[in-house]
């Protein structure tokens, strides 16, 4: 499989994702709205954006799709106040800043999740 991109991301998926972008809006092959029926999902999703990324995954882009999962969407923009570093796409996966910082996060945000999960499937 082709790679593309600075983190080896699937050149399909980062092409998709781009074209979604433009657009401004995510389409199925037929054309339906994917967004539209996000919400219904109830699936936990943290969209990390980097303020200098404007290219592979845009502020903008990343809050829609937060947003399209509703309430259990949440978004974050990794700046140097908040973070410790103004980052680019690649540097929120490979930097100290984002081993020190972002990585802790994510492993929260994904620790509180599965323990309400796991909460719910209790009897």
């Amino acid at each position: 499989a082709s790679k593309l991109g600075p983190c080896n991301e699937s050149a399909a998926l980062q092409s998709q994702w781009m074209d979604w972008n433009r657009a401004g809006r995510m389409t199925d092959p037929s054309g339906n709205d994917v967004f539209a029926g996000l919400k219904d999902w109830k699936l936990p999703v943290m969209a990390i954006a980097a303020p200098l990324d404007t290219d592979i995954a845009p502020n903008d882009g990343c809050r829609a799709l937060a947003n399209a999962f509703g309430e259990t969407g949440q978004f974050h923009v990794a700046t140097r106040e908040t973070d410790g570093e103004d980052f680019t796409h690649s540097r929120l996966i490979r930097s100290r800043a984002a081993a020190r910082v972002l990585w802790p996060r994510i492993a929260e945000f994904i620790q509180t999740h599965d323990k309400l999960n796991m909460r719910s499937e209790e009897p």
